[in-house]
Order: structure tokens, then C-alpha cells, then sequence
């Protein structure tokens, strides 16, 4: 099936893209890990480990997710052992436990391996253009 190259047509095709990668990193991430791991996991560790501990607030903004959706993530993994919530009156900060931060690198690996081959006949500079180009398109948003 061939679709229309119009503008019209480009959130359809990001949409079908970010599907089809996340539904590849859910399943080797689930191969390395068993059922109980998701992508959703991976992008909380990931973007805590890029960024620090973070409130739950800030979070949610930072993976575009709304605040109860964090929530039940967030609280799913403080009971697997792979975050601690250090809660007050005013904000929960999430942090990564030591288990989440040695098991990190067996996690990247398995999502590499997942986009590697969609990816990989892109070129460094195509990739780094690609990431510019839907950051610019986001940031708009």
C-alpha cells in the first residue's frame, strides 16, 4: 500500500511508525525480561537516567503522558524494586534504583537490537537529522 506523500497524510505515518517501534521494543523487552516489562518502563528509566530524579509531574510532562497514566507506571515499578518515590505534601520525586541502573544495560541492548534494523540503513547524519526534525515538530506542539 502506497500512501499519499501529502502533508495531510504525515501523522498517520508517525502515528503507524511510533506503533510498529513500540510494539518492537515491548516485545524484546519482554523476551529479556518476561512480561511484566514495557516500554513504558524503558522510556521512565531512560529519560530518568538522561535527566536525574525528577517529580512525578515533570515526568509526565517529559514523556508526554498525563498525570494518573505516570502514576500507575511509576507505581508499578516502585513494587518491582525499580524506583523509590520519595513522597511529600506537595510532589512525589521519582528516582531509579540501584537494580534498575545495573539492569539498564542489558535493556538498551534488548531496545537496540529492536530498532536496529528499521534503522539501520540510516546513516549517523540521517539519524541525528530524523531526531532533529520530530523534535522540531513536537517543540511546536
Amino acid at each position: 500500500m502506497t500512501l499519499d506523500p501529502t502533508p495531510l497524510n504525515l501523522p498517520f505515518r508517525l502515528l503507524r511508525t511510533a506503533q510498529a517501534m513500540r510494539t518492537a521494543v515491548s516485545r524484546r523487552l519482554e523476551q529479556a525480561f518476561g512480561g511484566d516489562f514495557s516500554a513504558d518502563y524503558w522510556f521512565v528509566l531512560e529519560t530518568l537516567l538522561r535527566c536525574g530524579d525528577m517529580c512525578q509531574a515533570d515526568l509526565a510532562r517529559e514523556l508526554n503522558r498525563d498525570g494518573a497514566s505516570i502514576m500507575r507506571t511509576v507505581n508499578s515499578m516502585e513494587r518491582m524494586g525499580l524506583l523509590t518515590v520519595v513522597r511529600d505534601s506537595r510532589r512525589n520525586i521519582v528516582k531509579p534504583t540501584s537494580m534498575a541502573i545495573d539492569f539498564m544495560p542489558k535493556a538498551q541492548k534488548a531496545v537496540e537490537q529492536a530498532i536496529s534494523e528499521p534503522i539501520g540503513n540510516l546513516n549517523t547524519f540521517e539519524i541525528n537529522e530524523l531526531s532533529r526534525i520530530l523534535d522540531s515538530i513536537f517543540n511546536l506542539y
